[in-house]
């Protein structure tokens, strides 16, 4: 019994270790394993893929915000594994013609988990958390889109805390219109150095194609390469109906470990909630955006990631 008790001040330790469909390998080698948590429900439900996806997102490329053409915001949530949790503030927005900004900030959270001494006696909460702020640029020449963004890492475990650096980089490539390829490399950077041992970020190499075609269909392959883990794979589609409403589905596969992945997403003009009519000119929309992804997994509990946001 008091076995148990010593062992739940590990507890964390061991969510994040056990954790093993997404974060095996050679997890243990590396810090910050937080940030392989994705919190996008539309690229998640498209099976974790979006290297070559032009968006308002910067977790898979940098380079995908090239095409933004109006601003937007997004919140997202997802509970993870037993009392994990991550979330994030999302915003994107054209500088000028040319130029594309983005910032994220990223809150990743481990909690309800009490500490025991070796007697058995409850001496606090086991505590640990980390974040990071991401700023990046991106712009597009000719067919080649090109993206870069810093990244500050804070991570605390229990009283110690530490900080890092680190560097996104990708590219986007249409080789014509209906088809797309990228390559990113993420989170490279410092070491995170906890109780005097330095680790090397979570880092990985991602490769992916994405075809439209259609109008109202996109399809996306992805290949992920970590530092410290297999390499994954990442399948997935979206279809539009009536120009605001999208399904969405997927499938990702993590060494010997694949799921499947399932969404839906929305667009509500709200202008007209303000005018009571729609406005004639469809650039000067307000739209709420709303999204939901399904990651089925068969080793713990499935995971739901929500996300709202507004298009200006």
């Amino acid at each position: 019994m008091i076995c148990k008790k010593i062992m739940s001040a590990l507890a964390a330790s061991v969510c994040l270790s056990s954790a093993a469909l997404l974060f095996a390998g050679d997890a243990g080698k590396t810090s910050a394993q937080y940030l392989k948590i994705a919190l996008n429900p539309r690229n998640e439900a498209m099976g974790g893929s979006g290297a070559a996806l032009m968006q308002d997102e910067i977790f898979y490329n940098p380079a995908a915000i090239a095409k933004v053409k109006d601003s937007s915001s997004r919140a997202s949530y997802v509970s993870w594994f037993e009392d994990m949790s991550k979330a994030n503030l999302f915003m994107a927005m054209p500088l000028n013609d040319d130029i594309k900004f983005a910032a994220n900030l990223s809150y990743f959270n481990i909690s309800g988990l009490s500490v025991y001494d070796t007697s058995g006696n409850e001496t606090g909460e086991f505590k640990r958390n980390s974040a990071d702020l991401s700023l990046a640029a991106a712009a597009q020449f000719g067919r080649m889109s090109l993206g870069a963004a810093i990244k500050a890492i804070n991570e605390k475990y229990a009283s110690e805390s530490s900080k890092a650096f680190a560097l996104d980089a990708g590219a986007i490539m249409d080789v014509t219109t209906k088809l797309s390829v990228g390559v990113s490399v993420v989170n490279k950077g410092t070491e995170i150095e906890i109780d005097g041992v330095g680790k090397e970020l979570t880092s990985s190499a991602r490769a992916g194609i994405c075809i439209r075609p259609s109008e109202v269909v996109t399809l996306n392959c992805d290949v992920e390469m970590p530092n410290d883990d297999d390499t994954r794979q990442h399948f997935g589609t979206e279809w539009e109906f009536n120009e605001n409403y999208f399904l969405r589905a997927g499938w990702q596969k993590f060494g010997e470990i694949g799921g499947v992945t399932a969404g839906f997403g929305m667009k509500v003009n709200t202008s007209a909630w303000e005018s009571g009519v729609l406005p004639m000119d469809s650039g000067h929309q307000k739209l709420l955006i709303i999204d939901y992804s399904y990651q089925a997994n068969s080793e713990f509990d499935n995971i739901h990631r929500f996300s709202i946001g507004m298009g200006f």
